[in-house]
């Protein structure tokens, strides 16, 4: 099954801890794979991914490609910089308001320009992740026929950056 934006920013956003599973969804959703729970000889009910012909990956096998997205704020930095070049993010912990959730992040190109922001509890990971999801459904979005300003060219080379201080962040709700 092929998930859509929405479908995974979703999971993710409902998920209360780091999972081998969402892992492999997201990883799904990046690279154009369909996933189905099969049974492995070895490892019992996995997550399976085909492309077919070229390739397939079980969740849990030794070579798999999937990295830790919901466990490493590090693993999706590096994956933002390779769907989205020359994005800038903040990511902080901490609440302003009672009731908000304690991480945050946004994606912002040229330092003043949001691609896609995210919240959530269980860690920077997480709204990192709902960050990137949100950014990638923006540039997918400005980049459709039907949309008429174009959105910028990534910079190629510069990768992702901590948006310098002073940057203008956008003071919406970012949810």
């Amino acid at each position: 099954m092929t998930m859509t934006y929405d479908d995974i920013i979703q999971r993710i956003a409902d998920a209360t801890e780091p999972n081998r599973e969402l892992d492999c969804r997201v990883y799904a959703a990046l690279y154009g794979y369909e996933v189905s729970i099969e049974e492995h000889r070895t490892f019992g009910r996995q997550v399976v991914g085909r492309r077919m012909p070229e390739s397939n990956w079980w969740m849990d096998h030794p070579d798999s490609p999937v990295p830790n997205f919901t466990a490493s704020a590090d693993a999706v930095k590096t994956e933002a910089e390779r769907q989205v070049p020359g994005v800038f993010y903040h990511a902080a912990k901490g609440r302003i308001r009672a009731g908000e959730p304690l991480y945050a992040a946004v994606f912002l190109f040229g330092t003043d320009e949001a691609l896609g922001a995210g919240e959530h509890d269980t860690g920077e990971a997480f709204s990192l992740l709902l960050a990137l999801f949100r950014s990638l459904k923006t540039v997918s979005a400005l980049r459709s026929p039907s949309h008429s300003t174009p959105h910028p060219e990534p910079v190629e080379g510069r990768g992702l950056q901590e948006a310098p201080a002073g940057a203008a962040i956008p003071t919406e709700d970012i949810r």
